[in-house]
């Protein structure tokens, strides 16, 4: 039950991160791609001036999508292999508890069987009895103290695993908060680039279309 438990939680965390990777790098790859063509498409017609302003946002733009897909990758990745080691360490913990249980089930089996063969076949039918009686009843206490320490091996696992999985979690949705605000962050910032690069791009664009309208100044 933990250990299915645990692989859900840690397979729909992994899918969840998987997704926010893939849409917020379609978001910024469909941005680029549209400015790109929008560049593409104005420098046709702008002179070299022009055509510097808008390479240099182009240059800031890609340095600010650099920085925000550095942010926090690793530690993002660093929590989901922390997450995935609790569960390895829940179910080997599990494992082994259970290995235990069923070995002292077979060796309290094992000694009655034993203690009920020793008898001296002189014995009489109460003798007999009495130490069937007394064999069972040790290798049931044997079997019972087992599935007692198995029971509480497997609450304290199951409290250990949860707490962790929780501080994984807690810790990998910190880290794609932070993520998703650098990109955001990242997406404002290409915006006030490109606007401020539009904004010059139309200076320089006027003043050509001027300077060919009436001349060079000082030009006769």
């Amino acid at each position: 039950m933990v250990e299915k438990g645990a692989n859900l939680c840690l397979k729909n965390l992994t899918s969840d991160i998987n997704k926010a990777n893939k849409q917020a790098t379609s978001d910024l790859k469909a941005t680029i791609k549209t400015a790109i063509s929008n560049i593409k498409d104005i420098s046709k017609t702008v002179s070299s001036s022009t055509k510097t302003i808008i390479k240099d946002a182009g240059v800031e733009a890609m340095a600010v999508i650099r920085d925000a897909f550095r942010t926090p990758k690793a530690e993002i990745l660093t929590a989901v292999d922390s997450a995935k080691d609790t569960v390895r360490k829940s179910i080997a913990t599990i494992d082994a508890a259970v290995k235990k249980t069923i070995a002292t089930k077979k060796e309290a089996d094992k000694l009655a069987k034993a203690k009920k063969k020793a008898v001296p076949k002189t014995s009489g039918t109460q003798e007999v009895d009495e130490v069937v009686k007394a064999a069972d009843k040790v290798a049931m206490d044997s079997k019972l103290n087992a599935v007692k320490e198995l029971n509480a091996i497997l609450q304290n696992v199951t409290l250990t695993s949860d707490s962790e999985m929780k501080r994984s979690i807690a810790e990998i949705n910190q880290f794609l908060a932070v993520s998703a605000k650098s990109a955001g962050d990242a997406m404002t910032k290409i915006t006030q680039t490109a606007t401020s690069a539009t904004r010059k791009a139309s200076e320089s664009i006027w003043l050509d279309f001027f300077i060919e309208l009436v001349g060079q100044p000082g030009v006769a």
